[in-house]
């Protein structure tokens, strides 16, 4: 699926995570990029080129210590804007302060609706879950338009994170629901 509107997201963050909290965001985020992997070879041939590549669509994804940066398959004409997430912002971030004083870095990638942006999608859903209200991100697309799926595979993976909304303004954010199984135990109790 291609399609020129729908893909550009946007993400505001500390521009330097605290260690604990980073370890515990890019523990998860490394589970759902494998499962978001999983999902985009899957009915692939085992000849056929990996996916989820490097930022500029080329090599190994990059999963460092304090950075994680991928892309879609340049050579399969799936690439788009890299993805890079850092636990402290380095050059060409955006930096602003917020109304806390805190360093903000802001960031954007334009997926272009190829289909890496599962991936994408999903690692945002996580640093929104791990980083809460000190993270805001932001799309021009819809929960139809990947975001439920992306939603599917974080919770398959990681867990209840609660339920997912978007605002009016785009900005999405995970709503604190009760699961329906601990609801019905209150309830029986």
């Amino acid at each position: 699926m291609r399609t020129d509107d729908g893909f550009v997201h946007a993400w505001i963050l500390p521009a330097e995570i605290d260690e604990q909290v980073w370890h515990a965001l890019r523990r998860d985020v490394l589970l759902v990029l494998h499962a978001a992997s999983r999902q985009l070879e899957r009915d692939r041939s085992g000849d056929a080129l990996a996916m989820l590549r490097g930022p500029e669509g080329l090599g190994h994804l990059v999963l460092d210590v304090g950075r994680i940066a991928f892309n879609g398959n340049a050579f399969l004409g799936q690439a788009g804007d890299p993805f890079t997430l850092e636990r402290r912002a380095g050059s060409g971030v955006l930096a602003r302060v917020s109304a806390s004083g805190a360093r903000r870095a802001v960031r954007r990638c334009n997926t272009a609706g190829q289909p890496y942006d599962l991936a994408v999608c999903a690692t945002l859903l996580v640093v929104s879950k791990h980083l809460a209200a000190a993270v805001r991100v932001g799309t021009s697309g819809t929960l139809r338009t990947g975001w439920a799926r992306a939603a599917s595979v974080v919770r398959e993976t990681i867990g209840h994170c609660g339920q997912l909304v978007q605002h009016e303004t785009g900005m999405l954010r995970w709503v604190d629901a009760p699961e329906r199984s601990a609801e019905r135990r209150r309830l029986s109790s």
